[in-house]
């Protein structure tokens, strides 16, 4: 079991009913850690749980293709019937199966955009990704959630982010590399790190 704890910080170890040579070995990540979804706050911005009421609004921006298309999945072939519903229950299983820790970014109590923790590699790296809804650009909500976002990796405990973003995704990488280094780029993605 040392050795396992010494590569994963976050290890459970289980004997086999009576039998002490016998046990079972659980690996967590950060987001397994938690019992329910953190929240943050950062220059007039609160990255906390999707509500309920946010339905239409989250909807909204999961539909929208101009930001789909570099947020990596087709909301048509996902959800082809545009159930608001099915938007919202997608980050609510995906924290219950830890795997991402989806926010809602909001602005003024209103819902502008998502903050994502996403691809645990179980040694304290993680990737983020951030959407803002289409007319909430050009206020720096970009900006200022990626902020909130690494201010809530380091409370979480996490030593790395990670970043991939597509390379005609300009107005991204910009911002992004506000925060965080290029680490590589290939012919679709630029990739960035940043050390906490």
């Amino acid at each position: 079991i040392a050795f396992l704890q010494s590569v994963f910080p976050h290890i459970d170890a289980f004997t086999y009913e009576d039998d002490d040579d016998c046990f079972f070995v659980k690996v967590n990540n950060e987001c397994d850690m938690l019992a329910e979804l953190p929240s943050v706050q950062h220059e007039g911005l609160v990255l906390d749980a999707l509500r309920d009421s946010d339905r239409e609004r989250y909807a909204e921006l999961c539909r929208d293709r101009d930001l789909n298309k570099y947020w990596g999945y087709d909301a048509d072939s996902d959800n082809p019937d545009g159930d608001a519903d099915f938007y919202l229950a997608v980050p609510r299983r995906e924290f219950n199966d830890g795997v991402a820790i989806t926010l809602a970014v909001r602005e003024d109590d209103e819902l502008v955009g998502e903050a994502t923790v996403y691809g645990f590699d179980f040694r304290g790296a993680a990737s983020i990704a951030v959407r803002v809804l289409s007319g909430c650009h050009s206020r720096g909500v970009g900006s200022r959630a990626t902020a909130a976002l690494i201010k809530l990796a380091k409370e979480i405990g996490l030593s790395t982010l990670k970043a991939e973003i597509l390379n005609e995704n300009e107005a991204s990488i910009k911002m992004t590399s506000k925060f965080m280094d290029v680490d590589k780029c290939t012919k679709s993605k630029t990739y960035f790190t940043l050390s906490l």
